[in-house]
C-alpha cells in the first residue's frame, strides 16, 4: 500500500473513531450530579375552584426574602425577611420525600381545562430541579405536598 493511501486510511479510521465516540456519549444517559447547596426555591400549587399559591425564596445580599402570594380566593401577600436556616429546612424536607427524582416531571391534562397545578423549582448551587404537572403528579407527591405547603405557610402567616 503506497504511503498516501495509508494517510488516507489513517486519517478515514480517526475520523470515524471520533464520531463512533462522540455518537456513543450523545446516547449514554445523562448522570445528574448530586444537588449541593440550596440557594434559591419556588412552589406554587392549586387551581379553580379552590385557590392558588405560590412561594418563593431568593437570597439577595447575603439575606433570605420570602414572597407568598394567593389568589382566587386565597389571601397571602407576603413580602418578608426570612431566617437563613429556612434552606436548610427546606433541604431536610426536600432529602425527606426525594423531590430531587422529581427532576424533569412534566405531565399535562389536557382533557381537564379546570384542575388542580404545580409548578416546582429547586435551585442549588450546582444545577436547578424542576417539575410540573397539571392533573398528573410524581410518585409521593401528595405527602411531600402536604409537608412542603405546611411549611411553607408557617414562614408565610407570621406576616399576613
Amino acid at each position: 500500500m503506497s504511503s498516501k493511501k495509508k494517510h488516507l486510511f489513517t486519517a478515514a479510521a480517526i475520523i470515524l473513531a471520533t464520531v463512533m465516540l462522540f455518537a456513543a456519549s450523545a446516547c449514554a444517559p445523562k448522570v445528574q450530579q448530586e444537588p449541593e447547596n440550596l440557594i434559591g426555591f419556588s412552589y406554587s400549587y392549586g387551581g379553580y375552584p379552590g385557590g392558588i399559591w405560590e412561594y418563593n425564596i431568593q437570597e439577595k445580599d447575603g439575606k433570605l426574602y420570602l414572597t407568598a402570594r394567593g389568589w382566587n380566593g386565597v389571601d397571602l401577600d407576603v413580602n418578608a425577611e426570612i431566617p437563613l436556616s429556612t434552606l436548610a429546612q427546606l433541604e431536610s424536607i426536600i432529602d425527606e420525600y426525594d423531590i430531587v427524582n422529581w427532576d424533569g416531571f412534566d405531565k399535562q391534562d389536557s382533557s381537564v381545562s379546570d384542575g388542580y397545578m404545580f409548578s416546582l423549582e429547586c435551585v442549588y448551587s450546582n444545577r436547578t430541579v424542576v417539575a410540573k404537572g397539571h392533573m398528573n403528579y410524581p410518585p409521593n407527591y401528595n405527602a411531600a405536598h402536604q409537608a412542603l405547603a405546611d411549611y411553607l405557610d408557617s414562614l408565610a402567616q407570621p406576616f399576613n
